[in-house]
């Protein structure tokens, strides 16, 4: 809270990850026409910011340049400016990072969502660094936002030292914590959340860095409670969880959000709009 105006809570809808299947969840947004759907509904719930990434016919991850490009400009006519689009990259389907670019400057989301492991494996080398520069510089270059999604408290470290090395530019401002794993349970614990935000003090990022959660499992309602509470920003969806706390299946995006939004309401936090989104993760563009 600044000068006792709240501080908006912006709340990505996370529509469909990118390991995740139809076998996980019958109802995954995966063909354009289900994006759409996804998308419409998720605003209509209050989120303004849609995550996803693009599949092909037998629903594997797809980065062809083409493809994506068309299911983005789909996006964009059906939302019309409503929500910030943001397409997530996949390195561990053989894309390289020069892949990537050449499919980022064909689509042109308005942000790109990267794994912290995959762009800088602990086992990379200067070729990776170089690669992983080549692609923040141009996403600065096309004015898109980049969220970079870290799952271990200790990959903080990490994001902080390729920061003052320059390999991460000042501009990537944005942190996705993610909680717990996936897998035929998918579980978190919120209680995780704490190392992540150590790692931010310990770093000096608190407060300079946009943080939001993402939580797989029934957990996610406590753990993105808890983020909203300590001031971050939220992302949920069927790409982390589809299940309420009794266990039962979300029948729709409107049921996982708008209960979020409601307990974001009683915290003090109005939800974000999309132009409020794009300022407060990835800065004035």
């Amino acid at each position: 809270m600044i000068l006792g105006i709240p501080k908006p809570v912006s709340v990505s809808f996370a529509a469909n990850g990118i390991g995740r299947s139809k076998r996980d969840y019958l109802g995954l947004p995966l063909k354009r026409e289900e994006l759409l759907e996804a998308a419409k509904a998720a605003q209509n719930a209050g989120a303004s910011l849609f995550s996803f990434s693009v599949r092909d016919e037998k629903g594997l991850y797809c980065a062809d340049p083409d493809i994506c490009s068309e299911v983005v400009m789909a996006l964009r006519d059906e939302l019309d400016g409503a929500m910030v689009l943001q397409l997530e990259l996949d390195a561990s389907s053989g894309a390289s990072p020069a892949q990537f670019g050449a499919l980022l400057s064909k689509a042109q989301p308005d942000a790109c969502q990267i794994p912290l492991n995959q762009i800088l494996p602990r086992d990379g080398d200067e070729a990776d660094e170089e690669a992983a520069r080549d692609l923040f510089d141009l996403c600065d270059q096309l004015k898109i936002g980049v969220q970079i999604a870290i799952n271990q408290a200790t990959d903080i470290d990490w994001f902080y030292a390729f920061r003052q090395y320059g390999i991460i530019p000042e501009t990537c401002q944005s942190l996705l914590f993610i909680l717990g794993s996936d897998g035929e349970d998918p579980s978190s614990e919120p209680h995780r959340l704490r190392g992540f935000l150590a790692g931010m003090e310990k770093q000096n990022l608190l407060g300079k860095i946009a943080w939001s959660v993402a939580a797989f499992g029934p957990q996610e309602t406590a753990a993105l409670t808890a983020a909203m509470a300590l001031g971050g920003h939220i992302a949920p969806g069927s790409a982390y969880n589809i299940h309420t706390v009794e266990g039962e299946p979300f029948l729709s995006p409107q049921d996982q959000l708008t209960a979020l939004g409601d307990l974001a309401g009683r915290l003090g936090r109005p939800t974000a709009s999309a132009f409020e989104t794009r300022t407060l993760l990835f800065g004035a563009r």
